[in-house]
């Protein structure tokens, strides 16, 4: 979906599937597993199964907010017009996107703390990915 920027719970990742709009990666993931018959983590251990719910956490709650912060604050959205063609419509919305996104990191906690802090929590985040997966070939 392109035309509508955010899904049925004002959030994004969602899908549509048979006309159903469904909103959340992990309710989506849900649905595609249930729909497909596919359970790939079901020969995992159970330790194994918590690290990946541990790490997807973790990447969609916490460095996630860090790539917001960076995209709509820091950056100021100058990456997303340099790859995106905008319209002056479109940077006017951006500007209100901005304090839009500017509110929301500052409820969840991430826009209380300095763009230093953050790269700090993001840099943790991405070496306790590299730490689990080690030397692994993929």
């Amino acid at each position: 979906e392109y035309n509508v920027p955010m899904g049925p719970k004002h959030k994004t990742p969602w899908i549509t599937i048979n006309g159903e709009d469904i909103a959340d990666s992990e309710i989506i993931i849900q649905r595609l597993q249930k729909m497909f018959n596919k359970f790939p983590d079901t020969d995992l251990p159970k330790e194994e199964r918590a690290v990946g719910v541990a790490m997807r956490v973790m990447l969609e709650e916490h460095f996630y907010w860090g790539l917001v912060s960076w995209r709509y604050s820091e950056d100021n959205t100058r990456g997303f017009v340099k790859v995106i063609k905008t319209s002056p419509l479109t940077h006017l919305a951006l500007k209100v996107l901005q304090r839009t996104i500017a509110k929301m990191l500052y409820v969840q906690g991430v826009g209380r703390h300095s763009y230093d802090e953050i790269h700090h929590f993001m840099r943790k985040d991405l070496e306790a990915v590299s730490d689990y997966l080690g030397d692994v070939i993929f």
